[in-house]
């Protein structure tokens, strides 16, 4: 990866390990640290967006009218591609599902694997065309995985999720997601995805072998 040359203090241009996005962390006037997502690491629009934060970061005087009073990733107008709407999601979701403890609740993976297909299709697609059709064919690769169809249809829905977060978040339009409710879980027997395994009731021999053990530790 290239870096550009900087002065000490300058945001570098980094790599977003989880989605693929260039980032450049800057701090705020109260000190506050904050990431800007850039794009597509190495792409000619993230080296772009990084050139347009380091002339406002060195030469206020240098920034749009229009542009004072917006925040530090929002430099320059522009449609928010479906990795920005993924890396910024993933973001955000590290820190909320968490235990009390801060320990990982084991649900940020879940939608990491689930990005990571949709990332596969359509990282550099304009995320406020991510409609049924493109939600439907990272589902036929969930299934080519040979996910089974309970898996399948929770992965579907935590990409819903993704983007009704993004929605809330102003990121991209409401019927974005809208549209997204309309593909519907797959259904037994009509699909090539394999059904789970099912959970079959524990062998009587065990359950008394069980009883035993109790009643010798008492």
């Amino acid at each position: 990866m290239v870096r550009s040359t900087r002065k000490p203090g300058v945001p570098a241009y980094l790599r977003h390990k989880a989605s693929g996005q260039a980032i450049a962390v800057v701090r705020s006037e109260n000190g506050q640290r904050k990431q800007v997502y850039l794009g597509t690491c190495d792409s000619p629009e993230s080296h772009r967006r990084y050139r347009e934060l380091l002339a406002r970061y060195l030469d206020p005087a240098k920034a749009r009218p229009e542009d004072e009073d917006n925040e530090p990733d929002e430099l320059a107008p522009r449609t928010w591609t479906v990795a920005d709407v993924v890396a910024r999601f993933l973001s955000w979701a590290d820190g909320y599902y968490r235990a009390s403890d801060g320990t990982s609740t084991g649900e940020y993976p879940n939608f990491h694997a689930a990005a990571s297909l949709v990332l596969k299709l359509y990282r550099d697609e304009l995320a406020a065309d991510f409609g049924p059709l493109k939600l439907k064919q990272v589902r036929e690769l969930m299934v080519e995985r040979g996910w089974s169809r309970r898996t399948v249809n929770m992965q579907t829905g935590r990409v819903k999720r993704m983007f009704k977060w993004a929605v809330e978040n102003e990121l991209v339009p409401g019927e974005t997601f809208v549209r997204l409710q309309a593909v519907a879980g797959l259904k037994c027997g009509r699909t090539t995805a394999p059904e789970p395994e099912p959970v079959r009731p524990v062998p009587w021999t065990t359950v008394e072998f069980m009883q035993v053990g109790q009643l010798a530790v008492m």
